[in-house]
């Protein structure tokens, strides 16, 4: 056989060898992609730590990876979050209300349920009722749509994060922050705040959920979700994973509709 010929051989079969690498690696990477629950999410003290830890992350891999699916995240801020799922350049966020249901995946059980409250000075406002933050220049971070839940007119101010918020609450540069009750308790106790200056009032009681983008993955995940969710209620896993984070209170909540 002349020797061109026999390098044409070698040369093809090279060729067929690495077509069938390529398909091979290209099937893995999707298989990977199939299996993985991409998360984006603030970081959030106890329930979604930059380092993986948190509630948050401990009930997703608790649903997720008996059946087969790993978790992947994502520190980023929460405006952000919410539009990288709704991009599709992200599977899901936690820890959100029901908004634009048309645009999303979200499943029937809830992820926790949220207490708001308004903190302020004590002398600036003289607590009645929501109505008492009627026209005053009331704060929350980015992305948080309480003016959705509230039926009050205010001056909304948008903020960074809470350390900003905590800082124009105490330059009188805001009336009142709303946050979650579990965020600013969270904050109150690690910055040693002097509450003798301070109120906290709880405003909204919502159910809180699992955000999925609006694709085949995001629609078969909020699935899963409602099927597992009441299986670690029977076992009691999901029982222990509140205990752990002592949560007891909320777990009984949210029990009651499971």
């Amino acid at each position: 056989m002349h020797p061109i010929f026999i390098w044409q051989i070698i040369a093809f079969s090279f060729c067929l060898s690495g077509l069938s690498t390529s398909s091979l690696a290209s099937t893995d990477v999707q298989k990977s992609e199939k299996d993985t629950l991409f998360i984006v999410t603030p970081a959030w003290k106890t329930f979604t730590e930059e380092n993986g830890e948190g509630f948050y992350f401990e009930l997703m891999k608790m649903i997720y990876e008996p059946m087969g699916i790993s978790i992947r995240f994502q520190i980023t801020p929460w405006a952000r979050s919410v539009a990288m799922v709704k991009l599709k350049k992200a599977d899901a966020l936690l820890g959100s209300y029901i908004e634009n249901p048309d645009q999303y995946y979200f499943p029937k059980e809830p992820i926790w349920l949220d207490i708001s409250a308004a903190v302020f000075k004590r002398n600036n406002i003289s607590w009645q009722s929501i109505d008492s933050l009627h026209d005053k220049k009331v704060g929350w971070i980015r992305g948080y749509n309480y003016d959705k839940y509230l039926d009050v007119s205010m001056q909304i101010i948008k903020l960074i994060d809470n350390k900003q918020a905590w800082t124009l609450l105490e330059l009188n540069r805001i009336d009142a922050y709303i946050d979650s009750l579990t965020d600013l308790r969270l904050y109150i106790e690690e910055h040693t705040i002097d509450l003798a200056k301070y109120e906290l009032k709880n405003i909204l009681f919502k159910n809180m959920y699992a955000r999925f983008a609006k694709t085949d993955k995001g629609k078969k995940f909020a699935d899963i979700f409602d099927q597992r969710i009441p299986v670690l209620h029977k076992t009691g896993q999901l029982k222990e994973l509140y205990l752990k984070w002592g949560y007891e209170a909320y777990y009984q909540a949210l029990s009651n509709n499971i």
